[in-house]
């Protein structure tokens, strides 16, 4: 599968770092960090229905929820600040990668709090096809394996699987 096409990339990294890769015809790619992650607040996730879920989420993402220094609220409080994010990117489209159906889900649960037109500039990007890469899975145990190291979080934390999903796309794409 060739690599997603002109418009911007943006991948997890560094602590609650994100990164554009901006692609225009024409243009030299310009690569730029910026920084974006939120959690919901304690009150939200006590309120959630975590009986409804499986015992996977219960044990391995719940438990790494509530990292020191991230910045959490509402649903709707992160709706906003997602979408002044997104919006001071400048970017005419960004590109929203992900391997599994939910992750985007939240991003389309959020658009769902706040109109506003930087919506309408996502482009889901569905890298499933990465999972089956042996570089890539390799990449991604890696980086597991380090943000493991530096920062307590492990596989299943959504900033630790952005992070991974960076590395493998990179492995697989070898950029």
């Amino acid at each position: 599968m060739p690599a997603p096409s002109p418009g911007a990339v943006i991948t997890r990294r560094g602590p609650y770092q994100c990164q554009a890769i901006i692609r225009r015809k024409g243009y030299d790619t310009q690569t730029k960090t910026f920084e974006f992650y939120a959690e919901r607040s304690e009150a939200e996730l006590a309120d959630a229905p975590w009986e409804l879920v499986g015992e996977l989420v219960r044990s391995q993402v719940r438990s790494q929820l509530g990292v020191r220094g991230v910045t959490s609220g509402t649903t709707p409080d992160i709706a906003r600040q997602l979408a002044a994010w997104l919006q001071g990117l400048g970017a005419e489209s960004i590109q929203v990668v992900y391997d599994y159906g939910a992750d985007f889900g939240f991003v389309e649960e959020l658009q769902k709090h706040v109109a506003a037109s930087v919506w309408s500039m996502l482009v889901p990007i569905h890298v499933g096809y990465l999972l089956e890469d042996v570089d890539g899975a390799e990449a991604a145990d890696a980086e597991w394996a380090r943000i493991g190291v530096e920062r307590g979080l492990h596989r299943h934390h959504a900033l630790a699987d952005a992070r991974a999903l960076r590395a493998r796309f990179h492995a697989v794409h070898r950029e």
